[in-house]
């Protein structure tokens, strides 16, 4: 019943992706309209701005603005604002849903977010199978974030088969990009 839930919730936010592309934009493999990258995103450039001068409210203004525009990078740090409670409230529900639209255009970030949601249950209901995909896919794309998270489900067996040696590879290729926490992780192992 749960992993029904979860499937029906990920294809209510997928139709809703649609309200994202405009008739001329090249749809991606997930149904959600390819952007330009942030560059040519001047919301999102002001977002990091003001986020660079903790000016969080202006921030959060800029990055939803970037995230209901469709830009992957806009709803990554959109919902992370909300998630840490930088100029907005927590919203569960908004994490889940800003950090799912991120990761259906493929944004390695959002993915990991993504996995972290269905791995505590935030936002949705917990779904270890679906966080362990998620943080596999955020890792293949070679983000330490994603590859920290992969590493702790191996090592914890969530959403597969506990793996030491899985886990310490991860985990070593998270700290070799200078992810402090992955380099914890390794000497605890």
């Amino acid at each position: 019943m749960k992993k029904a839930l979860s499937l029906l919730l990920a294809l209510v936010l997928l139709c809703s992706a649609f309200a994202f592309a405009s008739a001329s934009e090249e749809i991606n493999e997930y149904g959600f309209p390819v952007r330009e990258t942030y560059e040519k995103d001047p919301e999102y450039i002001a977002g990091m701005r003001a986020f660079d001068k903790k000016d969080y409210g202006s921030a959060i203004y800029h990055f939803r603005k970037s995230a209901q525009a469709g830009y992957a990078y806009g709803q990554y740090e959109y919902a992370n604002c909300i998630e840490n409670e930088w100029g907005a409230k927590r919203d569960n529900r908004l994490v889940f849903e800003y950090y799912f639209y991120s990761a259906m255009q493929g944004h390695s970030l959002g993915q990991a977010a993504l996995g972290r949601c269905y791995m505590w249950g935030r936002g949705t209901e917990r779904d270890y199978d679906m966080a362990f995909h998620y943080f596999n896919l955020s890792a293949e794309q070679g983000d330490a974030l994603g590859q920290l998270w992969l590493g702790y489900a191996y090592q914890n067996g969530i959403g597969t088969e506990k793996d030491r040696e899985q886990a310490r590879y991860y985990y070593r290729l998270s700290a070799d990009q200078g992810n402090k926490s992955a380099e914890k992780r390794l000497q605890s192992l």
